[in-house]
């Protein structure tokens, strides 16, 4: 059991890591371009979505529910790890620009 948990279960972690990178990076590439229309962000997200349902349909050929688990714990660390990533820059974002704000109603007054 000790050798199936090294030879499938890990990489199959991993695996989940590096799906999850290649599915959200370029979501958020294609967020940030300005006038992006509603219809093609949508195409875009449908065009990946094959790849994480490949890695969940070979991990469960692999490791039937303990590899499809592998693969979702690896694809949800990478999600969460993007997630708070994310939320500290737009955070940042945020309070750059209200001190922008702030110093021009400052400046006005």
């Amino acid at each position: 059991m000790l050798i199936k948990i090294f030879i499938i279960y890990i990489p199959l972690f991993f695996a989940g890591i590096l799906v999850s990178h290649l599915y959200f990076s370029h979501m958020i590439k294609s967020l940030q371009v300005e006038n992006i229309t509603k219809a093609k962000l949508i195409k875009s997200l449908l065009f990946r979505l094959p790849i994480p349902i490949i890695a969940f349909l070979i991990a469960g050929l692999l490791g039937k529910i303990i590899g499809i688990l592998s693969l979702f714990a690896g694809f949800t660390v990478y999600q969460i790890h993007f997630l708070v990533k994310t939320g500290k820059k737009l955070k940042e974002e945020v309070e750059k620009e209200a001190e922008n704000l702030k110093e021009l109603n400052e400046n006005n007054n």
